[in-house]
């Protein structure tokens, strides 16, 4: 008994030994990229509205959040980041959040940790092992960042992906009107083109495309169009336009008018992001018959961005 007992406290004296020894600060710092241009980082972590998307943990506040069961405050924002205070248990440590360039299409996320450890070695001894709780969150942060900024749904809200235009051969007609369009009228010119196909005894190819121009601050021009399986002859009413095949952004958008100009805004940023040049406006595919369907949260709608 008395061995055990002899035994057992050399154990904590050899314990407490080396938590005597162990260092009374420490610092780590972990870092990984991600390709994804450092402007639409920029864009989304200034909102902290859309922190909740890569933040795996619980959103107290705009500034208090949670994970694993350590609170987390956010101290500072920066231009490129933020400091935080992180409280696991007995242990508070400091964590530095910071995104810069590694290239023009890739940015490097890193965060720098420090603790300071309690003089009292049984405070410490426990520090310690909630240390290696803190380690996990910092590889989780950055884990969730990683895979956040790797979607492009993600950061634009759209899956965006680059494809070719196949189809050259387009007839098209316009009208202007004095107030935004209606669905009425968008299918009135859609009637129209598909009767002036038909008399040419050509074939439509694909759905209707249309876009809408401001032209001041009343007045719109609405354009539609539909590829065909060769050039038409133009008219007074009707003109032939040929489309450049080449490279697009596409972008699939579910939902009305709303969700169209948000679609419309994710490719002008995207292109911005990724500095590429638009030799042509953007137009819209209607995928979904909208004067069948009026219900306008079922619309399917393909963005395309003509791009170099």
């Amino acid at each position: 008994m008395k061995r055990k007992i002899i035994v057992f406290f050399l154990i904590v004296l050899i314990t407490i030994g080396i938590t005597y020894l162990l260092p009374s600060k420490g610092e780590e710092v972990e870092s990984t990229s991600v390709e994804i241009p450092l402007e639409a980082v920029i864009r989304t972590m200034s909102d902290q509205k859309k922190w909740t998307g890569w933040w795996s943990g619980k959103v107290i506040t705009d500034s208090s959040y949670e994970l694993n069961g350590a609170s987390i405050n956010i101290e500072k924002n920066l231009l490129n980041g933020f400091n935080a205070q992180i409280i696991n248990g007995n242990l508070i440590s400091k964590i530095e959040l910071q995104f810069m360039p590694s290239s023009s299409l890739e940015t490097k996320f890193t965060i720098h940790l420090t603790h300071q450890f309690s003089s009292n070695v049984f405070t410490k001894a426990t520090q310690y092992i909630h240390l290696l709780k803190t380690k996990k969150i910092k590889a989780q942060l950055l884990n969730s960042l990683s895979a956040f900024f790797s979607n492009t749904k993600s950061v634009y809200g759209f899956a965006i992906e680059t494809q070719k235009i196949t189809q050259s051969s387009l007839i098209a007609t316009k009208k202007d009107l004095n107030h935004y369009p209606s669905v009425i009228e968008l299918y009135e010119l859609i009637h129209q083109l598909k009767q002036y196909i038909a008399s040419q005894n050509a074939k439509a190819m694909d759905e209707p495309i249309m876009n809408v121009f401001k032209l001041d601050s009343s007045n719109y021009r609405l354009m539609a169009a539909i590829s065909t399986d060769r050039d038409l002859p133009s008219t007074d009413t009707y003109f032939l336009k040929n489309m450049v095949l080449g490279n697009v952004l596409v972008a699939d958008i579910i939902g009305g008018q709303q969700a169209i100009e948000a679609g419309i805004r994710a490719l002008e940023y995207y292109l911005q992001d990724y500095k590429k040049m638009s030799p042509a406006i953007p137009f819209q595919r209607l995928v979904t018959d909208r004067s069948a369907e009026k219900d306008s949260s079922k619309w399917i709608t393909k963005l395309y961005y003509p791009i170099y």
